[in-house]
């Protein structure tokens, strides 16, 4: 019985003994003092040291397994015990490289969005611009900033600066919309040309408005698409092609756009 236990002693301060080593390995790039201590630690639970150093001279059995536990606490406590100072000098070295400067933020409430990102880039700060709903506050004005004015934080920080878009759109304009995007992947429309046929879909005429206003339509590419598509089927002079496409709803400009664009 006494044979199996000290078989598994043996083999199990091989494994932790080895897995000390591996992790000493693993960590002595990036922490050194803890991985002498793994290290060392780890070669003192191989029992082959004891079997070529410590039984040659020490023939008490009970005091050569005691020294089998002694020594690696010991050594363990040796190297350990130099470990604090170094970790803080190295924290204290990291903390001095990584110190970061410390910026005042500014008030953004007026400032356009191509000032803000300048003054971000300039005093290395990431700056979010973001939108929400607002009942209150008109669509494209600004909200508030993540960061009071006055505040301060690190260079490399994100603030937040959020702008307004205007007042949640209703069922009924959501569904506008809905329908506005779809008639535009099938074919070309006019601004007027598709408040007409969101009109006709029987949606009121403010929901026909909002969906025109906000579906982020090309109103020239959509001239231009439809003077290609006019031209597709029969010839037309350009003065006649602007004419045809004014009568679709499209501006005078919009028109001369679109027939250019068409090379004609």
């Amino acid at each position: 019985m006494k044979n199996v236990i000290n078989k598994v002693i043996i083999i199990a301060r091989y494994l932790f003994g080895g897995f000390m080593i591996c992790g000493g390995l693993i960590e002595f790039s990036a922490n050194p003092g803890f991985a002498i201590v793994c290290f060392a630690f780890g070669i003192s639970l191989f029992p082959v040291i004891y079997g070529k150093f410590f039984a040659k001279y020490i023939s008490d059995e009970k005091l050569l397994f005691a020294l089998q536990f002694v020594i690696p606490i010991v050594l363990f406590l040796i190297f350990s015990s130099s470990i604090p100072e170094n970790t803080s000098t190295s924290k204290s070295n990291s903390t001095s490289k990584t110190s970061k400067r410390i910026v005042e933020v500014i008030d953004f409430s007026s400032m356009a969005e191509e000032e803000i990102k300048t003054w971000c880039e300039n005093n290395n700060v990431i700056c979010s611009l973001k939108k929400e709903y607002s009942t209150t506050i008109a669509e494209g004005k600004f909200v508030e900033q993540s960061v009071a004015v006055g505040g301060t934080i690190e260079e490399g920080s994100i603030i937040y600066i959020t702008y307004s878009r205007g007042k949640e759109p209703t069922k009924s304009q959501q569904n506008a919309l809905r329908t506005a995007h779809q008639y535009l992947r099938t074919m070309p429309f006019s601004y007027k040309g598709l408040v007409e046929q969101l009109e006709y879909e029987k949606y009121s005429h403010d929901d026909a408005v909002y969906a025109a206003d906000n579906c982020g339509a090309d109103w020239n590419e959509q001239a231009k698409k439809d003077a290609a598509a006019y031209l597709k089927i029969m010839g037309f002079s350009h003065d006649g092609l602007v004419e045809q496409l004014e009568f679709e709803g499209y501006t005078h400009e919009q028109a001369e756009y679109g027939v250019s664009a068409n090379g004609l």
